[in-house]
């Protein structure tokens, strides 16, 4: 696959990653104390959350395809944009997936529901605030491309 096409393929991947979450933190915020409203927010969400797991495999995919094809394996700016993917995005995504699939379960079977949803608002939270910091970090990353600075000893110009 060329370059360009994996990286429009890596950009539409990108907002369906980003996309569905967003939207349901904000609905649930909107729904404020409606509990039904909220409840089916929560049971719509679990669709979304697999369009994000399915989105965020392309992006695994497209983007090391593109690492490997785009002779950047060098880049301190992609070091840098894949620390943040390896430590932030990685975990919090899987810990998503087992934490809404715990507060699904609880809701089908009305068994820890509280606590689920508890743990799950908690995380919302806090993944709300990670991600708040480590989005914009890779977006400036991929968008600016820092270049490092190079002393004299080591600079080859």
């Amino acid at each position: 696959m060329p370059y360009r096409v994996s990286k429009f393929i890596h950009l539409l991947a990108l907002v369906a990653w980003l996309g569905p979450s967003t939207g349901a933190y904000m609905l649930m915020l909107l729904a404020g104390r409606q509990v039904s409203l909220r409840l089916w927010i929560i049971e719509q969400h679990w669709f979304f959350i697999l369009i994000e797991l399915l989105a965020f495999l392309v992006l695994a995919a497209t983007g090391l395809h593109m690492r490997s094809t785009g002779g950047l394996k060098g880049a301190g700016w992609l070091r840098a944009k894949l620390a943040i993917v390896v430590a932030v995005f990685i975990p919090f995504q899987a810990a998503q997936i087992v934490i809404y699939a715990r507060t699904y379960r609880s809701l089908a079977t009305s068994s820890g529901f509280i606590e689920a949803l508890a743990l799950y608002n908690k995380f919302n939270m806090a993944a709300a605030v990670v991600f708040a910091l480590a989005v914009p970090a890779v977006f400036f990353l991929a968008a600016v491309k820092p270049r490092e600075k190079r002393t004299a000893s080591c600079s080859n110009e």
